[in-house]
């Protein structure tokens, strides 16, 4: 963990949303097989000196630099189009001058529109808990939710990894927001649950339309 104060910039290199998984050499059947566990590693935390609970955060958006390799991949079982889309899929994208181009999809060229997937703050401990909970019950009732689970979580400490809550979803401190409008010179505000806030960051996309209707955007690490 690293402290910063009001004013402060920071640089924070993420990881990509499937941590590295997904190469330029990958297959459709090692697709198939992705370990969905560690999706959306984050980057951080950050401590804001002063920072407490009840206070709102600011955090501006200054630059993304891109990787020069980003992916989109159709996950068996994973996504909203799961249902009808059953199989593997995957467009390698070569990211170079502000634009990703794949020879996956011949033709198509994205232009740069780069944003953190995953942005926000930790819940303080009685938000967390009452997270949990919530989800908790979601899953009785049948719903779709990722309970704590200590199996290759980072930090692995089991008082940590035991309770901690997963990153799939957003929540009240922000999380899995992908707002695709979140580009550099933007800003976000977030209310602060915990001392310090404890800012992370990561699964930036390289671009991505009104929604992750396959379960991915163009994946990619930044720099």
């Amino acid at each position: 963990m690293i402290h910063a104060r009001s004013g402060d910039r920071v640089t924070m290199q993420t990881r990509d949303a499937f941590d590295g998984q997904v190469t330029r050499q990958s297959t459709l059947d090692e697709i198939a097989k992705i370990d969905l566990g560690p999706v959306r590693p984050l980057t951080g935390p950050v401590a804001i000196d002063g920072a407490e609970e009840g206070d709102l955060l600011e955090v501006r958006v200054v630059d993304i630099v891109p990787a020069s390799f980003g992916y989109t991949v159709q996950v068996p079982g994973f996504g909203f189009l799961a249902d009808h889309f059953p199989d593997p899929h995957l467009v390698r994208w070569m990211i170079a001058d502000g634009f990703a181009e794949s020879g996956d999809l011949p033709g198509v060229r994205i232009p740069y529109l780069a944003h953190p997937g995953v942005i926000g703050l930790a819940p303080g401990r009685a938000l967390r808990e009452r997270i949990a909970k919530r989800e908790a019950a979601l899953v009785a009732r049948g719903g779709f939710a990722m309970p704590p689970d200590p199996v290759g979580a980072v930090p692995g400490d089991p008082l940590i990894a035991g309770h901690a809550l997963r990153t799939i979803p957003p929540r009240e401190v922000a999380g899995n927001i992908d707002i695709k409008q979140l580009n550099p010179g933007t800003s976000i505000f977030i209310p602060v649950s915990a001392p310090g806030g404890l800012f992370r960051v990561g699964d930036v996309h390289f671009a991505q339309g009104d929604s992750e209707t396959c379960g991915t955007a163009i994946e990619m690490r930044s720099e």
